[in-house]
């Protein structure tokens, strides 16, 4: 990956995701693949978007140039018998999308053991091992049904508090889609619940034994619309913990500021908007757009420990609100490239119980990228 003359402000802002030069070996595992198990074992991307599977707990995040990978051991049992997938893993090391989430300088990633929380801001933190389980049951017509259990274990969070620990993290979804209503049009009802559990001084020093429980309600393929409402609300006076790695979000995450900036503080109610059309329908092969709106406000609590990254200030809580457009191109004269852009803006407002604010601090960001997919194989 190659950063063309990038200004110092911006070099210091995307030192965590974008700016990042050099090359990385983010995949070299051995893998067996029969009708009944999936194993792989050394670096690979993991539970992701990019592999297409379901991304409860922990995920590779693809958004950026470099992906996330995890170093380890990974298998899924498929047991079509019953219509189920039991997913189980163990992992080691930790490759982020630059250096500098595990500690290093701006260049390509490199596997360490550091890893990224979600809910603990961008950067790695010291581990000993990341364990991951889940089972997908999809034997019931329009039904999906998903749980799973994740744990890291020694985890250095706060020198200055020497606060370290385990975290246990726990996930239930729920899913069904009706039968085909009009042309291709079908409604989609989805609940999901995480949870983060933690101990030794990591749970004596902060508040991060949340709860956090969201649902969504879709109307899908409607003429090549797409119109979905979620929610989403986290225990009072918990934080809720997300996951490990950068893409175990939810439904009312944003698709750049991401779900650990806000959705999971405690005490966070959050509602978000989306609408996408699909210009297939009317002759553009390939291309579409997507928008979301979203709007959340945290309950007013005095919970200095559990509000955000290392908490919030006694008596405050803070208010969103924000949008976002997406616009992708598949190329169907080109089989692989493909075209995108997002532009999304916020707007955080810190408040206090007692009355008045900071004031509003907004942040615009705007996403173009050309990816081109190919087989070095064929």
């Amino acid at each position: 990956m190659v950063n063309f003359a990038p200004s110092s402000a911006a070099k210091e802002f995307y030192a965590y995701d974008w700016n990042s030069e050099g090359v990385a070996l983010s995949e070299a595992y051995l893998g067996y693949e029969s009708d009944y198990i999936d194993l792989k074992i050394g670096r690979q991307y993991y539970n992701s978007k990019y592999t297409g599977l379901v991304p409860p707990l922990v995920a590779t995040n693809t958004d950026v140039g470099y992906k996330e990978a995890f170093e380890g051991v990974s298998a899924r049992i498929k047991l079509d018998s019953i219509n189920t997938v039991i997913g189980l893993a163990d992992f080691w090391k930790f490759s982020g999308r630059s250096s500098a989430v595990t500690g290093g300088d701006h260049g390509a990633p490199r596997f360490k053991d550091k890893v990224i929380i979600g809910g603990f801001g961008p950067y790695g933190y010291e581990f000993d091992n990341i364990f991951n389980s889940f089972v997908t049951y999809g034997g019931i017509s329009g039904v999906s049904l998903t749980a799973g259990y994740a744990n890291v274990t020694g985890l250095k969070y706060d020198d200055k508090a020497n606060s370290n620990g385990d975290i246990d993290f726990y996930f239930a979804a729920a899913g069904y889609k009706t039968p085909v209503l009009f042309e291709n049009a079908v409604v989609g009802v989805d609940f999901m619940y995480k949870g983060s559990r933690t101990n030794g001084s990591l749970k004596e020093n902060f508040d991060f034994n949340g709860d956090f429980y969201t649902g969504m309600l879709g109307l899908y393929n409607a003429y090549g619309f797409d119109f979905r409402y979620a929610y989403s609300t986290v225990s009072k006076n918990q934080m809720a913990l997300q996951g490990i790695g950068n893409d175990v979000g939810a439904f009312t995450a944003t698709p750049i500021y991401g779900p650990f900036l806000f959705m999971s503080f405690a005490g966070m109610n959050l509602h978000k908007f989306s609408v996408g059309y699909d210009f297939s329908n009317v002759g553009i092969d390939g291309f579409r757009l997507d928008a979301d709106y979203w709007s959340g406000k945290q309950h007013n609590s005095s919970n200095v420990r559990a509000g955000g990254l290392h908490g919030q200030a006694p008596g405050t809580r803070i208010d969103v609100e924000g949008w976002d457009i997406q616009a992708t191109y598949k190329v169907p004269a080109i089989k692989g490239l493909k075209l995108s852009a997002i532009y999304e803006t916020m707007d955080r407002e810190l408040k206090y119980t007692s009355g008045g604010s900071d004031g509003k601090t907004t942040d615009e960001e705007l996403w173009l990228r050309v990816t081109y997919d190919f087989d070095i194989l064929k």
